[in-house]
């Protein structure tokens, strides 16, 4: 089996399914099994080569997924006009190289999907849930597509060894069944003027696979967040970055109420959230575990 033959160039959306030595066929998904070296590649290629239309890491299947003149799976930044079409196998190199060098060719596995397409084009339920033993690899794929680095992934596993980590807080987004999102509150102390503490959330890191964006799986994920934490009897929320986003959903600037953080970041860059009103009057600083300063 010869991966240089990938050919994704037919004019009518065809791809040769050359792993197999078959005949070509149109298909809706043509997947190839790569093993984990190849994530970051992945992500390289689906920015780089936006022009192939979708290409992604499925984590569940662990595979390339390119899918033909679906524009809704367009990676971000390329435009919905470039379509899968005449494209040319060049494109491809990158990937290909990078392929033939681990060398799985031998154990190479394609499948395609005619039903795909119509599986995906429909709204599907975005269903938000605390995570369990089982998702642990899934949450790092999650935060490992989402974010340049490692950083994230490192602090939510970090978190997640640590005896503050309450399960109940961590939740995942899934989409049919397959985990497309992450959340994390985690307790922190809020060290009052007056010497007192209270214990309130901090919320994050939040994340999204890059191809599931724009599908309300972020504000699934925060909407579910605040009503846990009203359900379990805490008292506010405070969030570190990203303000501009957080106002969307009811946060507002922490020093409103006077409450900062001992995180390296301006104070605009804070917001916070009363679960119960006048919880946080009087201000005072939200402590947050050293272990969050590797992401700031």
């Amino acid at each position: 089996m010869d991966l240089h033959a990938l050919d994704v160039f037919r004019e009518q959306h065809q791809i040769r399914q050359a792993l197999l030595d078959g005949m070509p066929e149109p298909v809706d998904v043509f997947a190839i099994a790569v093993p984990d070296q190849l994530a970051s590649l992945l992500e390289d290629v689906g920015q780089r080569f936006g022009v192939v239309g979708g290409l992604f890491d499925d984590e569940q299947i662990q595979s390339v997924l390119v899918f033909p003149n679906h524009e809704w799976l367009l990676p971000r930044g390329v435009r919905s006009g470039n379509r899968v079409s005449g494209c040319k196998a060049r494109k491809f190199t990158p990937f290909v190289e990078a392929v033939q060098k681990v060398l799985i060719a031998r154990d190479a596995l394609v499948a395609s999907d005619r039903g795909f397409r119509e599986r995906r084009q429909g709204m599907h339920e975005v269903v938000v849930r605390a995570e369990t033993p089982e998702d642990v690899r899934a949450i790092d794929v999650v935060n490992l597509s989402a974010f340049e680095g490692e950083a994230e992934a490192r602090l939510v596993d970090a978190i997640r060894r640590s005896p503050a980590f309450i399960r109940d807080l961590s939740l995942v987004a899934e989409i049919n069944g397959r985990i497309v999102g992450h959340l994390l509150l985690s307790p922190v102390t809020l060290q009052r003027p007056d010497g007192s503490e209270q214990t309130i959330l901090a919320l994050g890191p939040m994340s999204v696979v890059p191809s599931q964006s724009h599908r309300g799986i972020g504000s699934a994920l925060i909407q579910a967040a605040v009503n846990r934490a009203r359900d379990m009897r805490y008292r506010a929320i405070v969030v570190a970055g990203q303000p501009d986003y957080y106002r969307r959903f009811g946060f507002r600037p922490a020093s409103e109420w006077g409450v900062t953080t001992n995180l390296p970041l301006p104070e605009d860059a804070i917001t916070a959230m009363e679960l119960v009103e006048g919880s946080l009057e009087g201000g005072g600083e939200a402590r947050y575990p050293e272990v969050f300063r590797q992401i700031f």
